[in-house]
């Protein structure tokens, strides 16, 4: 090879030397955890829960990136069944897209929540959001569906959490 085709080359189109851009195909990927309460009871769910509200997703955030990404939302409180929080609060949901991976990783099957739709939530305090109960804490709320006295119930007949001595 010349040497002025060489720097041709490397004007027009670059130098490249061992590296390739490869998009990954896309794929979703469940994370199987282990929980320390059965959260298909909702009232051991209302009972490990700090507050247990009905709200509307409003917006994306964005993403925290840890072991497995958090997907924070911008979610309106529409009632409190346990708490009392604000009018609009930060709400943190195990799961994400990692880029690099080209990869939707989501706790269990517990897809990403939809800007728009209401959910009863119920969420522990956690690094200045409130974190769901994941895989069963955040429950989507039908249109035209009634679900604040079946909430108000599991909140008064919730089972508290407490750790087992030894």
């Amino acid at each position: 090879m010349k040497l002025g085709s060489f720097l041709a080359g490397v004007a027009v189109g670059g130098l490249c030397v061992g590296a390739t851009a490869v998009l990954r195909p896309f794929q979703v990927q469940e994370v199987m955890a282990t929980y320390v309460i059965d959260g298909r009871d909702q009232r051991r769910l209302a009972g490990i829960a700090d507050h247990v509200f009905r709200g509307r997703v409003v917006a994306k955030q964005g993403q925290t990136m840890d072991d497995i990404p958090v997907t924070l939302w911008t979610v309106e409180v529409l009632g409190d069944y346990k708490g009392d929080l604000p009018a609009t609060v930060t709400v943190g949901q195990m799961g994400g897209y990692e880029p690099v991976s080209n990869t939707l990783r989501l706790a269990e099957d517990d897809a990403l929540l939809t800007i728009g739709q209401e959910y009863v939530l119920a969420v522990k305090r956690a690094d200045g959001h409130y974190l769901i109960a994941t895989p069963h804490g955040d429950v989507a709320v039908e249109p035209g569906t009634t679900v604040d006295a079946h909430w108000k119930r599991m909140v008064a007949e919730q089972i508290p959490f407490t750790v087992p001595g030894p």
